[in-house]
């Protein structure tokens, strides 16, 4: 019972919002995030400003990785997806300030766009496709 109130007890932190990000500061030429100490920033963190939730990040030795979420300023999910070494990975979704899907891109594990990216209009109909090999 007792290793079973920790298990939880960790999978309720790592749902919870991460802790505001720090201090930054980025190198456009390297593409490097460092903190104010020069040191390569790692961690899971929270952008806010102008009174509200502008973005949930996370880094690995100061490059943009893992799963990354931008928000509107009405609380509502701007874009979802992920990084690797700094590039964008997988499936993304973007979204209207209504809550509606926008568009459904896809990249390779090297973060070349790839597969069918599919654009949507504010009431859901499909405005067009791009095929990506």
């Amino acid at each position: 019972v007792k290793y079973r109130i920790i298990i939880l007890l960790a999978l309720l932190s790592s749902c919870s919002t991460p802790d505001e990000c720090p201090e930054f500061n980025y190198n456009s030429i390297n593409k490097l995030t460092t903190l104010s100490d020069g040191l390569p920033y790692t961690g899971r963190c929270t952008v806010y400003g102008d009174g509200y939730k502008k973005s949930i990040q996370q880094y690995l030795n100061g490059v943009d990785y893992g799963a990354w979420i931008f928000y509107f300023s009405n609380g509502n999910i701007e874009t979802k997806g992920k990084f690797r070494n700094g590039m964008r990975v997988g499936k993304w979704k973007y979204y209207y300030e209504s809550g509606n899907i926008k568009q459904i891109s896809s990249y390779s594990r090297l973060g070349v766009r790839e597969g069918k990216w599919i654009e949507y209009d504010e009431d859901g109909k499909v405005m067009g496709t791009i095929i990506y090999e």
